[in-house]
């Protein structure tokens, strides 16, 4: 289930594997990428925010992707999906990256990528550290008859919570997932036990 601590692992990978290479070849098999080429540009390195990923190259261009519940990236070795579900594929110099069934996909300038995510609340997979806890929590009540799942969930709150997390953060602190945020008492810990779940899985992998 591709969520915060997946993209992270993710933006790693690609990271780890291709940062400093050269793009030799680019296809691109989506019309929102038509005409868009990235041949002859260098991957500078992959990053991620909660669910988005960012793959940046030299020319101050950002791959932009969300995965959804079905998209994902086939990082090294050749894919073996179909080439009507390869929706970018990028040859570099030791391998290939390509973005499989990813339904959500863009090119935009590095310099603006903040304009994704500057909508969203705190990283919870944050290489620089954990994000702060009374933060997320002041978000979260101020819509107080929010169900508590929902509230998780929305992104505006914290940034990385998906299905698995909205649903298995409020059984391991035995709280009902329909209560509204702003009658929880101990929300604070609740949320402290969400970010250490998404962290764990983010550093040891995979989602467990």
């Amino acid at each position: 289930m591709p969520e915060g601590d997946t993209l992270r692992r993710l933006a790693d990978r690609i990271d780890g594997r291709f940062a400093g290479e050269r793009v030799e070849r680019s296809v691109m098999r989506d019309p929102r990428l038509a005409g868009v080429d990235l041949a002859g540009t260098r991957l500078v390195g992959a990053d991620a925010y909660g669910k988005h990923l960012f793959v940046r190259f030299d020319d101050d261009r950002s791959l932009h992707a969300h995965l959804l519940m079905t998209g994902g990236f086939d990082v090294g070795p050749v894919s073996r999906a179909a080439d009507w579900k390869r929706r970018v594929e990028l040859w570099l110099e030791t391998g290939r990256l390509t973005g499989v069934e990813v339904p959500i996909l863009g090119v935009l300038p590095t310099s603006e990528e903040h304009l994704v995510t500057d909508r969203l609340g705190p990283d919870l997979c944050d290489p620089a550290g954990p994000p702060d806890v009374d933060a997320i929590v002041a978000r979260l009540v101020a819509e107080p008859d929010a169900p508590l799942t929902a509230a998780l969930l929305d992104q505006r709150h914290a940034a990385g919570f998906g299905n698995i997390y909205v649903n298995d953060v409020p059984f391991v602190t035995g709280v009902s997932p329909f209560q509204p945020v702003g009658s929880i008492h101990g929300l604070g810990d609740l949320v402290a036990v969400g970010i250490a779940l998404i962290r764990t899985n983010a550093d040891r992998g995979p989602q467990n």
